[in-house]
Parts: structure tokens; C-alpha cells; sequence
């Protein structure tokens, strides 16, 4: 008896041990202030309660954790759960989203990160000739982007891009 006592005990004490995965995936280059597409993947060995945590350097996002219930899973073994979420870069810059996976006892499962690119949204100037003030009726302008680009230019101190009336070769 109390054998099997014991064995009731050890069953209903020591957590059930399975193996869990995550995986991130997101574009490798996002373009600054546009939204892309996140999302992960978990593949475990058993369905269970748990919460993925998320974390972002340069990214902006609406979301910092996802609940998992065990309902949420498909297939009949080895299981997965999928989600996507929107993100947003902020700076031209390198970013980063991490994962921290765990169980509903607050133990991590699984952990993965990824980084990539945020690039400007506009093309940013390299170059430029002549500087200051030109005194002189005619002049020859020059630019360099760091992309290839349309950039226009007028004789008056339009603001809007669009409203501006020439473009440079």
C-alpha cells in the first residue's frame, strides 16, 4: 500500500518532463515606420498552459506576451502552435526580437531570438554640391543617395516633396 502510495504521489508531484521548441521568424530588412509581419512557432513533445514573452530592441509592437492553453495546440504528437503578430521599426538600425517560453509553473521551456535590419524609409544624402551660399546665375547641382532614388529640387522654398518642380538626372 504504501508503495503504491508513493507511486500516486510521484505521478501527481514530479512534473510531467517534455520537450518544447520555439522558433521566431521575421523579415531580415524592415523598412522604418511600415508594418511587417512576426511570428513563431512552438513544436513540443506534450500540449500544456504556459506564456511566450516577448522583447524588442528598435522594434515597436502592441505585443509583450502571448497566453498558451493546451486547447491551442494541433496535431496528435509531436504538437504545434503557431501565432503572428504585427511590428513596426523604429530607427534605421539593427533590431532584435526575443522569446522566452514557459510553462504554466514559470519554468522556461524554450528560448530563441532573431535580429535583422531596419533601413530608412527615405534615402539619406551622401553627398552634396555646392554648399552655401551661390552667388553666381547658374550653377551645377550634385547629389549622392545611399539607394537609388528621385530627388527633386525648385527655385522656391516649397516643402512639399511632390510640389517641388524639377528632378535631378
Amino acid at each position: 500500500m504504501n508503495k503504491l502510495l508513493a507511486l500516486l504521489m510521484a505521478l501527481f508531484i514530479i512534473p510531467v518532463v517534455y520537450g518544447a521548441t520555439i522558433d521566431l521568424s521575421s523579415p531580415s530588412t524592415i523598412i522604418q515606420g511600415e508594418t511587417e509581419t512576426a511570428s513563431f512557432v512552438i513544436n513540443s513533445d506534450a500540449v500544456f498552459n504556459g506564456v511566450v514573452y516577448l522583447s524588442y530592441s528598435n522594434i515597436e509592437s502592441s505585443v509583450d506576451s502571448v497566453a498558451i492553453l493546451n486547447t491551442s495546440f494541433s496535431g496528435s504528437g509531436p504538437y504545434e502552435y503557431q501565432f503572428s503578430w504585427d511590428i513596426s521599426g523604429i530607427t534605421a538600425d539593427d533590431y532584435s526580437i526575443s522569446s522566452n517560453l514557459e510553462n504554466e509553473a514559470n519554468n522556461t521551456l524554450a528560448i530563441d531570438s532573431i535580429q535583422g535590419q531596419v533601413t530608412s524609409s527615405a534615402p539619406i544624402i551622401t553627398y552634396k554640391s555646392p554648399t552655401g551660399y551661390i552667388t553666381s546665375k547658374s550653377v551645377t547641382l550634385t547629389l549622392t543617395t545611399d539607394e537609388s532614388s528621385t530627388c527633386r529640387y525648385d527655385t522656391s522654398n516649397a516643402t512639399i516633396y511632390e510640389s517641388l518642380s524639377n528632378k535631378f538626372n
